[in-house]
């Protein structure tokens, strides 16, 4: 079993850390923010030289989601496995790993619903009119 924290909170990155074999951290605009990550990437390359993670991209397009990788990529000089996968196989961010079935179900549930809308305000509060690489 892996154990992922979701979490940008470096305290508690470096405590769980030590006590349990993490695989790595996940990270989202919510979570940034609840760590007042003024700085995201300084918060994501000090989260780097603890252990590995996952970010979250903002784009609404897969333009866009590309140019947040490529830029995540050029601050942190760390990208998620996946991210290289589909980039070896060349079909970009575009590509997803379930059905459209499943993602479709997810996102009518009104909970996940709420938490995507959630992300995309908790990013637009902490860089008003900003994407990632805006930044």
């Amino acid at each position: 079993m892996e154990f992922m924290l979701d979490t940008a909170d470096l305290a508690a990155i470096e405590y769980w850390n030590d006590h349990l074999q993490l695989s790595g951290i996940t990270t989202n605009p919510t979570i940034l923010k609840k760590a007042a990550a003024v700085n995201v990437f300084d918060r994501l390359r000090a989260i780097r030289k603890i252990i590995g993670m996952h970010v979250q991209v903002v784009g609404e397009s897969a333009e866009e989601m590309v140019k947040d990788a490529a830029r995540i990529l050029q601050e942190v000089d760390y990208m998620a496995p996946y991210f290289n996968r589909m980039v070896n196989q060349n079909v970009g961010a575009q590509a997803v790993t379930v059905g459209i079935d499943v993602v479709a179900s997810a996102f009518a549930n009104p909970a996940i619903s709420a938490a995507v809308a959630g992300f995309a305000q908790d990013w637009q509060d902490l860089h008003p009119g900003k994407h990632v690489y805006d930044l």
